[in-house]
């Protein structure tokens, strides 16, 4: 090649003698003819001429000296552009390569000019390429087919290669840095299983199904536990997709092809998929057990998480709930993608305690007709449920009353009549007491006479104490309500049993403790002579069952159902009857009116000495 070297008096040469010089274009035009070149040695160049083309020759800017720089008012139009300079040279202003971009020394550092390369770059090495060591970029334009190169780096020689088969003319821009962020322009950086730079394209905008994307890379640029025959060429818009890994080219430096692409977007070289899923939660309500526990899944919680490339497992940080967890309680759900990327959510779960008291209920002959006042409770919850124990009063409709205020209590009820008398201190605020609970409070273990009276006609005698002394009527019903801390509440009743030698076997309503095994003692399931077959159909049942059971002669008959553990969920009948056949209708609930749960049941029927059981199946 040959050299010219020029001295013109319209160029300004500053500082010519000794050290670093500044060639400058202060106006005019400066023409290199072709097949010539202008050697600048330890020269800073500056065109501030106002023109971009300096002719079809060459630059070359040559020597060590630091921060040799390539600037001025005006981008210029390099036909040929020469590096040769061991301490690189610095684009202040941008500039365009036509023909030939050459390295012999040292790199071209764009730092935040831009550099529209047209023609070839050759003699590149892992000292001699494009530096992007800011937001500087190469310019390329593809035409279609052909294979071009982005000479670039920042730390180290990183080029990319592009390749349109369709392209027309599209425009793309290309720098590197030396960093792969999480979330592609922030985030943490990666720190291991992946090849430390990015590739950010710009350019003309769209997805370019066709384009082939060849990152450049050599040994040192790899993070910890990066494998190169197991990686890919990832592409970030929005996240970082997921191909099938393949084996890098080459031997140091390598290289590795993805086909496809988009633009904008930021390219890298991974091992596996490094963006969290999506993680969405929903508030939950859940009820606690007969035992005081609940429950819950994460997938209870999760609503809708998801992932480009599959979620692996769900975690909840808090699964079970007891008593203590009533109200309101924030979990964490965790979700884990396939490639072990995590995210996290949280809601809130509401535990309800919907359970009510199981409650018992008796009246305890102690002798003759005096009967002990027992009753219970036990909660899921709730250690000491709310107890409220009445002796019933019959179903009044718009009774005529007479109160008179008297030192001493006294009920009398006259149902032929529509009749009520009531004697107290106060017998309005009294009555108003007892007509609003149905019946006469008492408490357990209090000792009442029940004496058998007239059909018609309740008399309810008190000590002066104020505490039911005796009943005189034709029935008695002990009835006890529950209420647990939560508001839920449950119902028991109990009705006497009176000694043959007080009753004469007439028939008075009897009904047993609730405690009483329902298979117990005085079972007789072969033995019809005193109690007609017991049947129960359909069985098992879903909606409704009829219980059909035939007296061979009058009697009391007790109608109950039993669960397996022995408790007492429902009375179907309490009656004195005449000898015939009956059906009796159950409906799957509980005395309380709740649906009880799908399960095995005991109905049994009593009558006399007589007891008969059979199991039904209560499926809902």
């Amino acid at each position: 090649m040959r050299i010219i070297k020029l001295t013109v008096l319209l160029l300004l040469c500053a500082g010519w003698s000794y050290g670093q010089h500044t060639f400058t274009i202060a106006g005019g035009n400066l023409d290199i003819s072709a097949n010539t070149s202008l050697v600048l040695k330890d020269t800073d160049w500056k065109n501030n001429s106002g023109s971009e083309t300096i002719g079809a020759g060459s630059v070359l800017f040559t020597g060590s000296a630091a921060d040799i720089s390539i600037g001025g008012t005006t981008a210029t139009q390099f036909s040929m552009l020469l590096i040769d300079n061991s301490n690189d040279v610095f684009a202040e202003q941008n500039l365009t390569v036509l023909q030939e971009l050459e390295f012999q020394n040292g790199k071209l550092d764009l730092q935040n000019a831009n550099l529209i390369l047209e023609g070839t770059v050759t003699n590149l090495n892992p000292d001699r390429y494009v530096k992007t060591s800011g937001p500087g970029v190469v310019i390329r334009e593809l035409a279609s087919g052909a294979e071009y190169l982005f000479p670039v780096g920042k730390s180290s020689y990183n080029p990319l290669v592009l390749q349109d088969p369709d392209g027309s003319g599209d425009v793309f821009e290309v720098r590197v840095s030396d960093a792969v962020l999480s979330d592609g322009n922030s985030g943490a950086p990666l720190t291991a299983d992946a090849v430390g730079r990015s590739w950010h394209v710009g350019g003309s905008g769209g997805e370019y199904p066709d384009l082939l994307v060849r990152a450049g890379w050599s040994s040192p640029d790899e993070l910890s536990g990066f494998d190169r025959n197991a990686a890919y060429v990832a592409r970030y818009t929005g996240s970082w997709d997921l191909l099938v890994a393949s084996t890098a080219s080459g031997s140091d430096p390598y290289s590795l092809d993805r086909m496809g692409g988009s633009v904008p977007a930021i390219y890298a070289v991974l091992n596996g998929d490094f963006t969290p899923p999506s993680a969405l939660c929903q508030d939950i309500t859940v009820e606690l057990d007969a035992g005081g526990m609940a429950s819950i899944t994460p997938m209870q919680i999760d609503d809708g998480s998801s992932d480009e490339n599959g979620i692996a497992s769900y975690a909840l940080d808090i699964e079970d709930f007891d008593c203590a967890d009533l109200g309101s309680n924030i979990v964490t759900l965790t979700v884990t993608d396939v490639m072990g990327n995590s995210a996290g959510c949280t809601a809130t779960v509401f535990v309800e305690d919907n359970t009510p008291p199981v409650v018992t209920a008796e009246l305890i002959l102690i002798e003759d007709q005096t009967f002990e006042v027992q009753f219970d409770a036990t909660d899921n919850c709730d250690p000491d449920p709310e107890l409220e124990a009445v002796m019933e009063i019959p179903d009044l409709t718009q009774p005529e009353i007479t109160f008179k205020t008297k030192g001493k209590k006294k009920i009398q009820i006259d149902l032929t009549e529509n009749t009520v008398k009531v004697e107290a201190p106060d017998p309005v605020a009294f009555w108003a007491e007892v007509s609003a609970v149905g019946g006469v409070a008492v408490f357990a273990g209090q000792e009442i006479e029940l004496e058998t009276g007239p059909q018609h006609k309740y008399q309810f005698n008190f000590h002066n104490n104020g505490d039911l002394k005796n009943i005189l009527a034709p029935a008695f019903v002990l009835q006890v309500i529950a209420t647990d801390a939560s508001g839920n509440s449950a119902t028991a009743t109990a009705e006497p049993e009176f000694p043959e030698s007080i009753t004469g076997g007439s028939g008075t309503t009897a009904k047993l403790s609730k405690k009483a095994n329902p298979v117990g003692r005085n079972s007789n399931l072969t033995d019809p002579t005193a109690i007609g077959q017991l049947a129960v159909f359909p069985n098992p049942f879903t909606t409704g069952t009829t219980v059909q059971f035939e007296l061979p002669q009058a009697g009391k008959v007790q109608l109950e159902v039993f669960d397996l553990e022995g408790r007492q969920v429902r009375v179907l009948q309490t009656a004195a009857l005449e000898a015939g056949m009956y059906s009796v209708d159950w409906d799957g609930r509980s005395g309380s009116g709740q649906r009880l749960p799908a399960g095995n049941y005991f109905v049994r029927l009593i009558s006399g000495a007589e007891t008969q059981v059979k199991q039904v199946v209560l499926a809902w």
